[in-house]
């Protein structure tokens, strides 16, 4: 499993009161995009906020502009939590090196595109392992534009469309996975409850290999209405199709609310900086994965 991922997300404005999208070149009516509230946020969010609940902190860390594009990053992370620090190179233990007031503040790269001609924005979000700041930044945002009567609504890609990336691009791996594990096949790897359990079945092929899915598969894929996926005879709650394009690997989801959702994993040769990927490797990253997504979805 990459440690991390781009994870692209529909952006919309609403009003409160009807829930209508807004066009984002006119949220109030008097000719006052989206674009440029947002930047005026930016700025005045450099400042770190501290969210009682669920315990994290959030701060704009700096952050560019480029035509409809918006890019930089957010600091932000979770409080409460004591713990000993041991230096993995001398084995030597740090006691109460965090304490309970401390937030680690980790670097999430964002990068939004604002169209001037539509009701319809892309933010990308870079995550760390499970870790990323959709929430929390959906959020202050929130908080930020409710005085306006706006809401705004970030919302994970979703099209059937994509599925045609199956037939466009290499398939590198097909994942299945299954939520509820059968009793007989747990208590014979586990000792515990079967419900502590996830299976995954993974099908990769070789090295310059294409997988070629059958016409049964891609059928059930495509299909709306299925709660689970019977695959090899047996149900399995969620599929994950591994594609390359353009030397870049992305993820289909399949099972999510009977669509799929996609990711681009980010591995192989990652310039890091502080342990996590550069700012300029991420932004091209983006930059590419926008046009990829703006060649392919549909809603």
């Amino acid at each position: 499993m990459a440690r991390f991922k781009l994870v692209p997300y529909t952006v919309r404005v609403k009003q409160k009161r009807t829930d209508d999208a807004l066009p984002l070149n006119n949220i109030d009516g008097k000719g006052n995009g989206f674009l440029k509230c947002l930047q005026k946020y930016l700025k005045e969010a450099q400042e770190t906020r501290v969210l009682e609940q669920p315990q994290k902190t959030i701060s704009v860390d700096g952050f560019k502009d480029s035509q409809r594009n918006v890019y930089g990053i957010v600091k932000s992370g979770e409080y409460g939590v004591a713990a000993d620090f041991v230096d993995i190179g001398t084995l030597e233990k740090t006691p109460h090196a965090r304490e309970e007031k401390h937030s680690e503040t980790l670097p999430f790269f964002f990068f939004f595109h604002i169209p001037d001609d539509t009701n319809r924005g892309i933010l990308i979000l870079q995550m760390f392992k499970v870790h990323g700041i959709k929430t929390v930044l959906e959020r202050k945002l929130n908080e930020y534009f409710s005085d306006q009567g706006l809401v705004i609504e970030f919302n994970r890609l979703i099209s059937q469309t994509l599925l045609e990336q199956l037939e466009k691009n290499r398939l590198v791996e097909f994942r299945l996975i299954r939520y509820d594990v059968p009793m007989d096949p747990a208590e014979k790897i586990h000792n515990g409850s079967p419900e502590e359990l996830i299976e995954e079945r993974v099908f990769r092929v070789k090295r310059n290999k294409e997988l070629n899915l059958i016409e049964s598969i891609k059928t059930l894929l495509s299909e709306k209405k299925t709660n689970y996926y019977e695959v090899l005879g047996e149900c399995y709650d969620e599929i994950k199709v591994l594609i390359e394009k353009d030397g870049s690997k992305i993820t289909l989801t399949f099972g999510e609310e009977d669509k799929f959702r996609e990711s681009m994993p980010l591995d192989g040769s990652i310039p890091i900086e502080g342990g996590f990927p550069s700012h300029d490797y991420l932004l091209k990253k983006s930059e590419d994965y926008l046009k990829h997504l703006n060649e392919n979805l549909g809603e």
